[in-house]
């Protein structure tokens, strides 16, 4: 309506034109009734977002901060026009409270907007980090949210975590340290890499699964160096990870297929039975008729059984 009226096009001429557009673009989806709704709650969101941000509606936005429905309208609305007030007085709400921090946190790298609501939210999050009483998955999802904020200084919060004695802390932060490779690129790597000599087999599965989620040419040298020396769950995690992370990894997970030692060849299969893709079956089912060995036979036989059971 707006762009009609600054067209001078009659109203006549908008409907049309706006009946024509529903036609034709995906954007929209019918009902028997004659109504209309967005195909995409995303697209309807930031529509919205985009419309109360041009027209100043700051007071509106504010008024529905603590309604749930207008979660992702909201969070459009702050990566156009900032947090502005919105921040701080989220902050406000002692209620709810890890479910606000995480919101918050969210918001970190969509505005440039600075406050003393940017230390206070991480501040918390650290404190919920180290508070042994609160269940691992609030304190993983805390990391992951420090992590994904962008402020300066989570790396090295990250490796703090690295050189604590509890297992978990060390999981955890080599889960979170993937999302920093566009900015600390060899450095995670680097990190993720010593991590593969870790005393805790869970730290050093998660650090292959991060290590393979890079897809990097970078981590190529120290994850055939791990498969190589590792134990069989090692080696499965590898192969699994370089299966689940796309054709990048194909030609590493062809030769392993090919090596000359049968226990080698088993576990890049057993490793290949955790991704269920197609390029997996059809490279699993060539190798059937190819394999003459029994350990090996068995291993692809089985894989294939589950395969077609899932």
């Amino acid at each position: 309506k707006q762009a009609a009226n600054q067209m001078n096009i009659s109203r006549r001429q908008e409907i049309s034109a706006l009946v024509e557009t529903v036609q034709c673009v995906a954007l929209f989806t019918g009902w028997e009734s004659g109504a209309l709704r967005f195909t995409s709650r995303a697209w309807r969101d930031f529509l919205a977002a985009t419309r109360f941000a041009h027209n100043q509606q700051h007071q509106l936005v504010l008024s529905h901060l603590y309604d749930t429905r207008w979660k992702q309208v909201i969070r459009f609305y702050v990566a156009l026009a900032g947090a502005g007030r919105l921040a701080p007085r989220l902050l406000e709400r002692r209620d709810q409270r890890h479910e606000v921090l995480f919101q918050l946190a969210d918001w970190m790298p969509m505005t440039p907007d600075q406050g003393v609501w940017r230390t206070e939210v991480l501040h918390e999050l650290n404190k919920l980090v180290r508070d042994n009483s609160q269940p691992h998955v609030l304190r993983q999802r805390a990391i992951a949210a420090m992590a994904q904020s962008g402020e300066q200084g989570i790396f090295l919060f990250l490796i703090q975590l690295l050189r604590r004695s509890d297992p978990f802390l060390r999981q955890a932060a080599a889960v979170a340290l993937p999302s920093l490779f566009p900015t600390h690129g060899e450095e995670v790597i680097e990190v993720l890499s010593g991590l593969l000599r870790d005393r805790s087999l869970s730290v050093e599965q998660t650090a292959v699964s991060a290590l393979t989620w890079l897809a990097s040419l970078k981590t190529e040298r120290p994850l055939i160096k791990a498969f190589l020396t590792g134990d069989l769950k090692v080696q499965q995690t590898i192969i699994a990870g370089m299966a689940h992370n796309g054709r990048f990894w194909q030609e590493i997970i062809v030769e392993a297929l090919g090596d000359e030692q049968p226990e080698v060849r088993r576990s890049a299969v057993l490793g290949l039975a955790q991704a269920n893709l197609p390029w997996v079956r059809a490279i699993l089912e060539d190798l059937a008729r190819q394999e003459d060995e029994w350990l090996v036979q068995s291993a692809i036989s089985e894989a294939l059984t589950t395969f077609r059971q899932q």
